[in-house]
Parts: structure tokens; C-alpha cells; sequence
């Protein structure tokens, strides 16, 4: 076998087997905290109060808030990890082998949210309408 088909059959490898590793990604998670933002875990009852969407069992909300604004940032909580874990089985079946490294990948990106940047982040100005609720639960939780 010449070196230059050698080469090409080598690279036909790397590109096969590269699809299964995660690659480095080019986001950094910044914490709010040291922006001067306080962090209040919050529960479903209180993100109903805030968040205008429907709110799931599968999703845990943090409160970044600072008196010029705030931050909600929404993650999977473990159990969707637990699941996804599970059900790798019933994702390769479906949608292949040859797909193992998609599925490893997104599957990664919903159990490192902060890492691959997969979480929601909302922005809540001081004048918006669910303002008082997030000041309220904030001296609340500040106790």
C-alpha cells in the first residue's frame, strides 16, 4: 500500500472516530456571582410566579439578582441525566450506530450544562412586570 493511500485511509479513520469524542469547546461559563449578582436557588412554585412559560418538573431555576437587574438561569435537574443515561439503549436503535458520537455528544451537553453553555438564561429588567415578585422572594430567601 502506497503512503498516500495509507493517508487517506488513516484520515477516513481519524474523521470516523473523531465524531465519537467530545470536542473542546470555545465557551466559558462567567458566574454571575462575581459580577456581584446573589444566587437564589428557586423553587417550581416561585419560577411559576416569575416565568411567564410553563414550568417542569424536569427543570431547577436559579435567581442571579442584583438591584440594576437580574438573571434566571434554567437547567435539566438530574433525573433527565438519570434518563438520558437509560435510555441510550433506545437511542442508538433509533437512530443508528453510526450516529453513537451525536448522541454521547448531547447527551454530555445536557449533563455539563454550565461547560457546553446548554442552559437558558433570562434576563429580568427592574421594570418589567414579575419585578416585585423577584424582590419579594429575595428578602424572603435573604433571611
Amino acid at each position: 500500500m502506497s503512503k498516500l493511500k495509507m493517508k487517506e485511509v488513516l484520515t477516513k479513520i481519524k474523521n470516523k472516530l473523531s465524531c465519537v469524542f467530545i470536542p473542546k469547546t470555545t465557551y466559558v461559563y462567567q458566574d454571575p456571582r462575581d459580577l456581584g449578582y446573589k444566587k437564589v436557588k428557586l423553587s417550581r412554585k416561585e419560577a411559576r410566579e416569575i416565568v411567564a412559560r410553563k414550568v417542569s418538573i424536569f427543570d431547577n431555576y436559579v435567581l442571579f439578582y442584583r438591584e440594576d437587574g437580574a438573571f434566571l438561569h434554567r437547567y435539566y435537574n438530574w433525573i433527565v441525566s438519570v434518563l438520558n443515561i437509560a435510555l441510550i439503549p433506545v437511542y442508538i436503535v433509533i437512530d443508528g450506530v453510526a450516529s453513537t458520537g451525536n448522541i454521547y455528544r448531547d447527551i454530555a451537553k445536557q449533563m455539563f450544562q454550565k461547560k457546553y453553555g446548554s442552559f437558558r438564561k433570562d434576563y429580568v429588567a427592574p421594570r418589567s412586570s414579575s419585578w416585585n415578585t423577584i424582590e419579594k422572594i429575595v428578602k424572603e430567601k435573604g433571611k
